[in-house]
């Protein structure tokens, strides 16, 4: 039983996460019958190494076809855009509502080619393994967004998924299979909605008027007093929308983001607090402890207020999966064997999987599961009784160690201060914030708005509480950063805090090495070759420049922000810090001021970590003459004309030009007067309809064996106009991002 509760889990982890596995039907019978063997005559009789060998073998086997099975099963639909399609199914969760459109998720029963069609396409419901279809309506179609439980019948129009093309940008892919979502449909002006069945269920109705009414309540707040509201949200109903993008970066860098979002700690948290107060009043219960241990009636008590408390923040992944856990071990103090800490967490991955197999790509799976882990087994693996003080501070301790692997994998990087915001934010969150938050549910419930006074002290120490996080965050080395590492490094990682954490393995000094994968570029930094990333935008320019000294970002003026989102996905990509508190800032009064391109220079040192890091941020207008003329890299303004500019960057021996649109006139009056500096390697070009370029131009470059590279598609007379010159050229829409090596 053991080899099976091990090697299913494993097995299933490695295929989804290193293969893609497909599943054996005949294999599977033949499993079956050596099953009915196993069980049979060589369990009794076989020698107890071909056991173990069988049972490991009959593991893997069986944990690559759930892998496989799930696989299939949540694969994503390959469907017609242009075509119209009809869904039945019921609403799941709280739909996230915004100015323009409603998206929420379906659990569908019936999707057809088309309306009187039978359900060709998917029919049917399932308990284990629910698939989900997200739907995407604008408000001109539907004002008010539909329940959580209605069953609604839409035509819709099918949105074909994106791969993650750019580098260090977010894969959506991975999340949507994560999230068990199958395909993505939009509510287009002349489709149908009908809301078939409304719901009858107390629960998603209390839900949703819960969010309603803290929604009114923000539309009366001003906008810098909504984090009050904001985070009571989000532990009540597990709704973010009223959470801005300043607050997940001061969560991320503080290593507290798993507060705000209902999952494993959150249910642990909860329980903890219940077992606590059940154990100190029942202990006193004379009658009850001469019958029955006091402990086993706050374990099961404890669980059913988690449960209560998970169905009341919609019973989402996350906490499916940490009542799952959570329940492993209630089953393990009801029946004497809480102790065995190592099969409780065998059992619990084991059924965690079983129960939702795409958690392998859920970063909140990894998290919620090693958290409620490393709180249970550092707060119970000790010998000695220990102080809260000192207890505390080893959970704190066994949670950084664990879930630093998970963390440099999935988001390139890990809070070297979250051991410290956590150990005063955790019970603050838990103890404090969420009773708080549930009290004014359950009063809300009652008295109505009158129960919004308890929101006040709710803002109060939410307010101090960021406060403290950004002080945290400010300091120098609070965040440690490494370039993207694969599967094998945070699973050797894993191992490691397992090793390192657990008294009684052997040699555990050697446990650190199995994090030497992880930090490798800390550890034994390589030399950095420079490289020019063109990044499908579909929009603006966007080009990012990285040497050995500096990294330079090229694009339209990214007003309001200074650092904008795809920027800071490069710098994850290189693993690259910014402490924001130390470091200085050149030029912003040009950069603001730009009408055309900007520029951002970053140069580069080495930290205390070993990381590189920028110091400085040197900012400016690209279309100001001499914007930049030191160190490898250089700029030279040929031609300005109001907002446009034609600049030509120098990168050691590699000569770029950027050729906004121009008249003709003004590209003659070019070739005469700057033809050396237009003779360049690659020439990028962001054409508008109306855009020729002279066939003398087109000649020049040809002779100078340059690249013409369009950002977007070209007009059908200027691709016409390429195609009969024999210029290299190639458009970028549509092809993902281009990367040049520097030489």
């Amino acid at each position: 039983m053991a080899i099976l509760i091990l090697g299913v889990p494993c097995a299933l982890v490695l295929s989804l996460l290193m293969l893609d596995p497909q599943p054996v039907t005949a294999i599977w019978w033949l499993a079956g019958m050596m099953l009915v063997a196993w069980a049979g005559a060589i369990w009794r009789r076989g020698p107890q190494r071909l056991r173990r060998a069988f049972g490991l073998g009959l593991a893997l086997l069986l944990g690559w076809q759930l892998a496989g099975l799930g696989n299939v099963r949540f694969a994503p639909w390959a469907l017609e855009a242009d075509r119209s399609y009809h869904i039945t199914g019921t609403v799941s969760g709280l739909p996230d509502s915004r100015f323009y459109r409603h998206r929420l998720l379906l659990q569908p029963d019936c999707v057809s080619s088309g309306k009187d069609l039978p359900c060709d396409l998917w029919s049917g419901e399932s308990v284990l393994w629910p698939v989900q279809l997200e739907i995407s309506i604008p408000r001109q179609h539907l004002q008010h967004p539909p329940r959580p439980g209605q069953r609604w019948e839409f035509n819709v129009h099918f949105i074909p998924p994106e791969p993650a093309r750019n580098p260090g940008s977010f894969d959506a892919a991975r999340w949507y299979r994560s999230q068990h979502v199958i395909a993505r449909f939009q509510v287009e002006p002349g489709d149908s909605s009908l809301l078939v069945e409304d719901s009858a269920a107390w629960l998603d109705r209390a839900r949703f008027a819960l969010r309603e009414a803290l929604m009114r309540q923000a539309e009366k707040t001003p906008a810098v007093d909504r984090t009050g509201l904001a985070i009571p949200l989000a532990l009540v109903t597990g709704d973010r929308s009223l959470m801005h993008q300043q607050q997940w970066t001061l969560f991320n860098a503080t290593g507290t983001t798993h507060l705000v979002a209902i999952s494993g700690s959150h249910i642990v948290l909860v329980a903890g607090v219940v077992l606590w107060l059940l154990q100190f009043l029942l202990r006193r219960w004379i009658w009850l402890t001469h019958r029955v241990p006091a402990s086993h009636v706050a374990a099961a008590g404890a669980f059913a207020v988690a449960c209560l408390y998970g169905a009341i923040a919609g019973l989402g992944l996350p906490v499916q999966r940490a009542l799952v856990m959570l329940a492993v071990f209630v089953v393990l103090q009801l029946t004497g064997r809480v102790q065995q800490l190592w099969f409780a967490l065998a059992l619990a991955f084991f059924l965690v999987l079983v129960w939702d197999p795409m958690a392998v790509y859920a970063l909140g799976f990894w998290l919620s599961f090693m958290a409620v882990y490393w709180i249970l087994w550092m707060s119970g693996g000790a010998v000695f009784r220990l102080g809260w003080v000192r207890g505390w501070l080893r959970v704190q301790a066994g949670i950084f160690v664990g879930l630093a692997p998970v963390l440099l994998w999935q988001l390139q990087n890990v809070s070297l201060v979250s051991g410290v915001t956590n150990a005063f934010a955790m019970p603050l969150v838990g103890m404090v914030l969420t009773p708080l938050a549930l009290l004014w549910a359950l009063a809300w419930g009652l008295i109505g708005d009158a129960a919004n006074a308890l929101l006040i002290p709710a803002g109060w120490l939410t307010d101090l509480w960021l406060v403290t996080l950004g002080w945290f965050a400010d300091l120098r080395y609070a965040v440690l950063q490494v370039p993207p590492r694969p599967v094998s490094a945070m699973l050797l990682g894993l191992a490691g805090s397992l090793w390192i954490c657990s008294a009684g393995l052997p040699a555990r000094w050697l446990a650190p090495l199995l994090f030497l994968p992880l930090l490798q570029p800390l550890v034994q930094p390589a030399q950095r070759e420079g490289e020019v990333w063109l990044r499908e935008s579909g929009g603006p320019l966007q080009m990012a420049i990285i040497m050995p000294e500096q990294a330079l970002f090229i694009g339209a003026s990214p007003w309001p922000q200074l650092i904008t989102s795809w920027q800071q996905a490069f710098l994850t990509y290189w693993g690259i810090g910014v402490p924001v508190s130390s470091t200085s800032l050149r030029g912003s009064a040009a950069f603001w001021a730009a009408e055309s391109w900007t520029f951002m220079q970053l140069p580069l040192q080495a930290n205390g970590l070993g990381e590189p890091e920028v110091q400085q941020i040197r900012l400016g207008d690209l279309c100001q003459p001499g914007a930049f003329s030191d160190g490898p890299a250089q700029s030279q303004v040929l031609h300005r004309q109001g907002a446009r500019c034609v600049v030509r960057l120098q990168f050691g021996e590699e000569s770029w030009l950027l050729w906004p649109s121009l008249s003709g006139a003004a590209q003659q009056a070019l070739l005469r007067s700057a033809k050396s500096e237009l003779a360049v390697r690659r020439i990028l070009f962001n054409p508008a309809r109306q855009d020729q370029l002279l066939p003398s131009l087109l000649s020049f470059w040809q002779q100078q064996g340059a690249e013409l590279i369009l950002t977007d598609a070209p007009a059908p007379e200027l691709l016409h106009q390429l195609e009969r010159s024999a210029l290299v050229f190639r458009v970028m829409a549509g092809s993902g991002p281009l990367r040049f090596p520097l030489p």
